[in-house]
């Protein structure tokens, strides 16, 4: 048989071998599925928790570290932080199911249950208290005092789908006679709570509204700079921010995760995690929460669109 014959047969033989081995061993058309593998991988392995920043991310992500540990220990699993840049980017990523876990704030809670189907578990206890307030600031030095005295005047928000940062602030202000939409020289949305905070303090905006008290955390490691803002209003009770769940999370997995939350704020060590995650934000531990607790959010959007 002539050399070349010989060369062509082989050849021949070894794509007949690789096109069976293809047959016999290809993957499943669900592994051909990289999106779908990943979820499912993500399922098994690792518990995602999304939220949104309120203030620098990778600063929020170093003190996440201790937490991260403990979950891990006590679930058995991965745990991993996914932030989103605002409320309505996790809402939509809650409606892919992109997360397990959200920490959500009230209004974004509302919404993201009534779109996606995430229900609230858990909710924070700072100083004793379920609840918080917004709050409207300004400099020292401003000249304003009042509500009335911010007619004319610029003025910031966070983020349109957040409770503290916009929804509870602005009715406030429409109660008192003050349109935001008409009254201001100016309005701007800055994202993030401290960005509010650092808006005013520089006096790019005459007055914001930002969660009670976000100058702490803004300012923790400049404290002297509290003295420079003060607060001219306070809303009504907010309940605090949900740690909320995927709808079809397996509910044996809810039940781990709520346990492990339960625990931090009963030992010492639960005590330094809490700590290292808020350093002086007053945060004690966790309670159950349940959907009801944010029914005055609802009420409060009923109110802006009358």
């Amino acid at each position: 048989m002539a050399k070349g014959m010989r060369w062509t047969i082989f050849i021949l033989l070894l794509i007949l071998l690789a096109s069976a081995g293809y047959l016999l061993f290809r993957p499943s058309p669900e592994a051909e599925k990289p999106g779908l593998l990943k979820r499912k991988e993500a399922e098994r392995e690792v518990l995602v928790i999304g939220r949104v920043p309120a203030e620098n991310v990778l600063r929020l992500l170093r003190r996440s570290q201790p937490l991260i540990r403990y979950l891990e220990k006590e679930l058995g699993m991965r745990v991993r932080f996914q932030f989103a840049k605002d409320y309505e980017a996790m809402i939509e990523g809650m409606e892919k199911r992109v997360y397990d876990l959200v920490l959500l704030g009230p209004k974004s809670y509302v919404e993201g249950k009534e779109r996606a189907g995430y229900y609230a578990i858990l909710k924070p206890i700072r100083h004793g208290s379920a609840t918080y307030r917004s709050m409207i600031i300004v400099r020292k030095d401003s000249g304003i005092n009042t509500l009335n005295d911010l007619k004319d005047k610029s003025f910031c928000f966070t983020d349109k789908e957040s409770a503290s940062g916009y929804l509870y602030p602005k009715v406030l202000l429409l109660k008192k006679g003050i349109n935001p939409d008409r009254d201001f020289s100016r309005v701007f949305l800055t994202g993030t709570h401290d960005g509010v905070v650092l808006n005013v303090y520089h006096g790019d905006f005459a007055a914001g509204a930002c969660f009670d008290d976000a100058r702490k955390s803004t300012f923790r490691e400049e404290p002297e700079k509290l003295g420079e803002l003060k607060v001219i209003a306070r809303t009504p009770p907010i309940s605090n921010e949900p740690f909320a769940a995927r709808p079809d999370l397996d509910k044996k997995l809810v039940e781990k995760v709520s346990k492990a939350f339960l625990k931090l704020g009963q030992s010492p060590e639960g005590r330094r995690i809490l700590e290292a995650l808020y350093p002086g934000s007053g945060l004690e531990g966790y309670a159950p929460a349940k959907d009801s607790d944010y029914d005055s959010v609802r009420e409060m959007e009923r109110l802006l669109k009358e």
